[in-house]
């Protein structure tokens, strides 16, 4: 199988076993599943990703997809947090 990381006998005695992509796959999307169950709110951003990276080409973009909607979703944190500073800075002025 091509697609395992061959790891020397040393490293095998070190407990390091051969890594198995397909089994990291679905070990990662039980705990994304796991996740989104116990913050339903966030499956929308999923749905989001998941739409985005459909379309994003090859493997090769997929890393520079996820960074610009990070970016995106920063920049609102950004807006909503200055918003909020807006809010507050007369109430704590008062005194």
């Amino acid at each position: 199988m091509a697609h395992r990381v061959k790891i020397d006998a040393s490293a095998k005695a070190a407990g390091i076993q051969d890594w198995d992509p397909e089994s990291a796959l679905n070990k990662a999307l039980k705990e994304r599943e796991a996740f989104l169950e116990a913050h339903p709110g966030m499956r929308p951003f999923q749905r989001e990703i998941d739409r985005v990276l459909e379309n994003s080409g090859p493997p090769e973009n997929r890393l520079s997809v996820l960074c610009l909607m990070i970016e995106g979703k920063l920049q609102e944190l950004r807006e909503q947090l200055q918003n909020l500073y807006n809010l507050l800075v007369p109430i704590l002025t008062r005194s």
